[in-house]
């Protein structure tokens, strides 16, 4: 169930990454909010300085996504392990 909860939020990050990062990188352009280009840099073509924005908030929702299925899964776990038991009254 563990690795479970970890490849759901995973992927749900990954979703969430994928839905931003085009949109980040259209308002980098229309904007004009670009790396410049000189002798220092490695790049040697325009890039955006948004790119990681896209990232805090999925990596957020990961954390959170996890955090409460983890709490949700042990709810449920121990309502089924009370429902299990049995008391006999004297």
């Amino acid at each position: 169930m563990h690795t479970l909860n970890l490849l759901l939020a995973f992927l749900v990050s990954a979703a969430v990454a994928s839905f931003m990062l085009p949109r980040i990188i259209l308002i980098s352009f229309r904007k004009r909010l670009f790396d410049t280009i000189d002798r220092r840099k490695v790049h040697s073509g325009i890039v955006p300085r948004l790119g990681g924005v896209a990232f805090v908030p999925s990596m957020t929702g990961k954390v959170v996504l996890y955090s409460y299925l983890r709490s949700f899964l042990h709810v449920v776990r121990n309502l089924h392990f009370n429902q299990n038991m049995t008391f006999e009254e004297k």
